[in-house]
């Protein structure tokens, strides 16, 4: 084994006496021909790349970095990859060597440096959570806005695998990644594949998403593939999908072929869809009597002609239809509304309230009533 070999072996396998006597053989050595009997230099590389610092930087030797550093090893040398032992520092979440890599060595080190992939330190470190390194990295200028290979910031990967912590420290010191994606729903659909709402919510990550959202991130934010409710409800998320509805996500937006949720959902069998289909037309339901609700009513201008409160009698409420042909409500005459409490608020009441298989109601009810009514509606088959 070559003197080189000795060198990035010791530095892998953490042998610091080793490591320490052959630098020290080089150094010691001085004179016209002391460069043809000096052993290998700190930045002798491995046939993939990898310099001493490489392996000792992977593999977690602290002092075997610091030595290396100190015999003048370069932060900056990159293996096959394009990867610096920064990126493998990062990539294994050891903070100490990170810090001796930034502080330590001989040279300043790119820390926006791109390997093949055009990944930074950063994107190694949130795909991994590791939120120490990530908040390092950041205090040293490292760029939150770089774009890997398939368009992926280190929020998307942090998004993506489920990273809270990391994700929760970049939306924090750089709010300017969320602004990025906000007035996308109304201005169009984005150039890039994704955005981090939409990697954490199809892969059900729904603490991501409620930390996404509550940072100020658009829930209606559309790219080629719709919305985060498009991605969470054809993965199966409904736990996401129950999140995003109640954000105020838009059923009706579309995607680039021109695709509702409704319609991305109607190209599977209905037992495989069935509890999102649930959710999302029981949400709608409640939406929709949430909105008639708190209308102004439309009596407003005759209130002095109309009772301040109507009613129906027991015998008046829907009953379930034995086929899909039947009658299932009955209209109540005007002379068989009673008038009630006087002190009730008209807006608290809904009229003229038409139901799926267009029967008219002038039943009037409350809030809470049609809430009631909207579920009881939609649990008949029809």
């Amino acid at each position: 084994m070559g003197k080189d070999q000795e060198l990035l072996e010791a530095a892998r396998n953490g042998n610091l006496p080793v490591v320490e006597k052959i630098l020290g053989q080089r150094a010691k050595r001085s004179g016209p021909l002391a460069s043809l009997r000096r052993g290998p230099g700190a930045n002798v590389q491995d046939a993939s790349g990898y310099s001493a610092l490489h392996h000792a930087a992977l593999n977690g030797h602290k002092e075997i970095v610091k030595l290396l550093l100190t015999h003048e090893a370069s932060p900056n040398i990159v293996d096959d990859k394009g990867c610096s032992p920064l990126h493998l520092a990062a990539w294994t979440g050891n903070v100490n060597i990170v810090r001796l890599l930034l502080c330590h060595g001989p040279s300043v080190p790119n820390v926006n440096l791109m390997n093949k992939d055009k990944e930074t330190a950063l994107h190694c470190s949130a795909q991994y959570g590791h939120t120490a390194v990530v908040s390092l990295l950041l205090e040293h200028g490292c760029d939150p806005t770089i774009r890997n290979i398939k368009q992926e910031s280190a929020l998307d990967l942090a998004a993506q695998y489920g990273r809270l912590e990391t994700v929760e420290t970049l939306v924090r010191t750089h709010p300017e990644l969320v602004a990025a994606y906000n007035g996308r729903s109304a201005g169009g659909i984005m150039s890039i594949p994704h955005t981090p709402l939409h990697l954490a919510s199809r892969n059900g990550h729904k603490g991501v998403v409620e930390i996404l959202l509550s940072s100020g991130l658009d829930v209606n934010v559309r790219t080629t593939s719709g919305t985060a409710l498009h991605e969470a409800a054809l993965c199966g998320k409904l736990e996401v999908v129950r999140t995003l509805l109640d954000n105020g996500a838009d059923l009706s937006i579309r995607d680039a072929s021109n695709n509702t949720v409704y319609d991305l959902l109607k190209q599977f069998p209905p037992h495989v869809v069935q509890d999102i289909t649930t959710l999302i037309r029981s949400h709608s339901w409640r939406f929709r009597a949430r909105f008639c609700t708190e209308q102004r009513p439309i009596w407003r201008k005759n209130q002095r002609n109309l009772p301040s409160q109507l009613s129906v009698k027991p015998n008046q409420l829907p009953t379930t239809a034995n086929t899909r042909s039947s009658t299932a409500f009955s209209q109540p005459s005007r002379n068989e509304h009673t008038r009630t409490d006087p002190t009730s608020q008209p807006g608290d009441h809904l009229n003229n309230f038409f139901h799926s298989n267009r029967c008219l109601f002038t039943c009037v009810y409350t809030s809470s009533d049609v809430v009631a009514l909207l579920d009881f509606f939609y649990s008949i088959e029809y």
